[in-house]
């Protein structure tokens, strides 16, 4: 999950007050409907998605994913459900959000279908609003629960991250001036470095290009991106293995809109593959009134 942040803390009192003042830079911090692009008011997103498969020439389509979000007016998702297919209509399992005073995310609540607590992550900022600290905690499995310590630069962009217990990374991460991540370095327990990530953005800070590098394998994986003008994923290129060039598969993506520009319906198909089948998807979105 994007975490929320905001400028990093500086040993000096004096010197953070200097950079709160000045620094022109700061990353604007962006509540749930932003980071999902949607726009307006929305209180409630209704989500389901279909599976389209051919066999002898015959389409078949059938729910394979059905859940909701529901928001509240500072635009931050406070719950979500996720329910059985086909129906749609028995709850499977709930997510449950809560938020402090300055509407950082202080916790998430996950239940099953009795209601019983199967995981929860807490979360801690420090006075400047960076988050500093996640534990995740599942009841079950109590000595398995992994805490995560957090870095951010001036402009509030998390640079490091490291999990303390069970699992034990390490995950460097670099901005442009634009304060979109570059790349990111991820290492193991013994500080070997195992994986990295590189992206290219557009002129509109959308992501264009990401190679994913497994660097103890020597094996690498390239993706490039298309969007609409308004900031939806079209095209999703992926190209084979250690290749720059070589394409393995598209996917394309096809919209509907209503009248506040959110897609309520999307059309998956893919290109260059065997793959039988593709994706319908249909949003139902609630807003809150205007009045």
């Amino acid at each position: 999950m994007e975490k929320i942040l905001k400028s990093s803390v500086p040993i000096l009192l004096l010197l953070s007050i200097f950079l709160i003042s000045f620094n022109t830079t700061e990353k604007q911090k962006k509540n749930d409907l932003q980071k999902m692009n949607l726009k307006g008011k929305v209180k409630k997103l209704t989500y389901t998605r279909y599976t389209i498969s051919w066999k002898l020439g015959e389409e078949t389509k059938r729910e394979t994913d059905c859940s909701n979000v529901i928001f509240n007016k500072e635009g931050n998702k406070v719950e979500e459900n996720q329910y059985l297919v086909p129906d749609c209509k028995v709850l499977e399992s709930k997510l449950e959000y809560k938020y402090n005073s300055d509407n950082d995310l202080i916790g998430e609540y996950s239940y099953d279908f009795k209601g019983n607590l199967t995981y929860l992550k807490t979360y801690k900022y420090d006075y400047m609003g960076n988050l500093e600290q996640e534990v995740n905690f599942n009841p079950k499995f109590v000595d398995h629960t992994v805490t995560y310590n957090y870095k951010s630069d001036e402009n509030g962009n998390q640079v490091e991250w490291r999990g303390i217990g069970f699992f034990e990374p390490l995950t460097k991460m670099n901005y442009d001036s634009n304060n979109n991540m570059v790349y990111s370095l991820k290492y193991d327990r013994d500080m070997l470095m195992t994986e990295s990530n590189e992206y290219t953005y557009d002129s509109n800070g959308n992501n264009i290009d990401h190679v994913h590098r497994m660097l103890q394998l020597k094996a690498w994986k390239k993706f490039s991106f298309k969007y609409d003008n308004l900031r939806n994923v079209i095209e999703i290129t992926e190209y084979e293995n250690n290749s720059y060039d070589k394409i393995s598969n598209i996917e394309k993506h096809k919209y509907k809109y209503d009248s506040k520009e959110n897609w309520i319906e999307e059309e998956v198909k893919y290109y260059y593959t065997e793959r039988k089948f593709s994706f319908f998807y249909k949003r139902d979105i609630e807003y809150y009134s205007e009045l």
